[in-house]
């Protein structure tokens, strides 16, 4: 049974390998492998026997291949598995087995034998996987390619989040201890990535109500230009001011503290008029500082003659 697992393995990875595979965004040989290898580790941990196992595996290989082929040479996954498996001579009970548990997974049933469950968690898997986002955006983009319709991401958004909560559960007590989480973070992202398709809608649809009444991008960008060219000279001038201030302030209680009290002094006469122009001057510079950084509050009064003149 090993050898025939592995001659299936390669015909089916033949099948992906033609030009007509290169459709399938989704449902690759990428994601065959993927879920195969999960698919080793999840039936390691699970009770089941050899034969249960190797029936799983070649379902697993002949899952989806009929995606594979144009409706004029279609046929079904059960019809491709049973006709490969008939030329490796496998006997028709291990047959009619996987051709059970294809049917089983294509008409999405619930599980009734631990085989069932495997094949269901494994087949769903991709679920918990950390690329989830980009999987199921490229899952709809196949949809859309091989249904030949439009599929909306409003829409794609709503029916997974549905099939996450309504649908889909991981029945094997290995699926749900270590897939079962991912799974709820990878709700989360679809729910985050419906309400920011909706704001971006409702962006849309102000934009549409409100075009030719706002203005256009190039004269918001002439104010915002021309408002920051304002704060930044404005700054300026009070970085300017506030330097004047400090240094005169500085000045009169230097004077203050030196000059002052020695003009009781007969001696120092000659001082009186030099410290007193110098303190006069140093709080006239200080008043223009003041002055200098008050902002101008227009009135908003004009005439007519205002408006002709410009």
């Amino acid at each position: 049974m090993k050898k025939t697992i592995e001659k299936a393995q390669e015909h089916i990875e033949e099948l992906f390998e033609k030009d007509s595979a290169k459709k399938l965004l989704f449902h690759n040989w990428q994601l065959k492998k993927t879920l195969l290898s999960k698919g080793e580790e999840l039936m390691e941990a699970c009770d089941l026997s050899d034969e249960e196992g190797q029936q799983i595996t070649l379902a697993l290989l002949f899952l989806d291949t009929h995606l594979l082929f144009d409706e004029t040479e279609k046929s079904s996954d059960k019809h491709r598995a049973k006709t490969f498996l008939t030329n490796e001579e496998v006997s028709s009970e291990q047959i009619q087995a996987i051709e059970g548990l294809i049917d089983f997974v294509n008409n999405e049933k619930e599980p009734e034998t631990p085989a069932q469950e495997v094949i269901n968690d494994i087949y769903q898997s991709f679920i918990s996987e950390k690329n989830f986002p980009t999987l199921t955006e490229m899952w709809r983009e196949e949809k859309q390619h091989l249904e030949s319709r439009k599929i909306t991401v409003k829409e794609w958004l709503k029916s997974q989040i549905e099939h996450f909560r309504l649908h889909h559960r991981f029945h094997t007590e290995f699926a749900k201890e270590n897939w079962v989480e991912r799974k709820k973070k990878n709700l989360k992202k679809l729910v985050k990535a419906k309400k920011k398709d909706k704001k971006l809608v409702r962006k849309e649809k102000l934009k549409a109500k409100f075009k030719g009444k706002i203005a256009d991008r190039g004269i918001q960008t002439l104010y915002r230009v021309t408002l920051r060219n304002h704060i930044k000279l404005s700054d300026i001038a009070d970085t300017k001011a506030n330097i004047l201030l400090s240094v005169n302030a500085i000045i009169i209680s230097l004077s203050l503290a030196n000059l002052v009290p020695k003009l009781d002094d007969p001696n120092n006469d000659y001082l009186i008029y030099p410290t007193f122009i110098f303190v006069i001057f140093c709080v006239a510079s200080m008043i223009m500082s003041i002055m200098a950084t008050r902002p101008n509050v227009t009135s908003g009064e004009f005439t007519k003659d205002d408006v002709k003149a410009k």
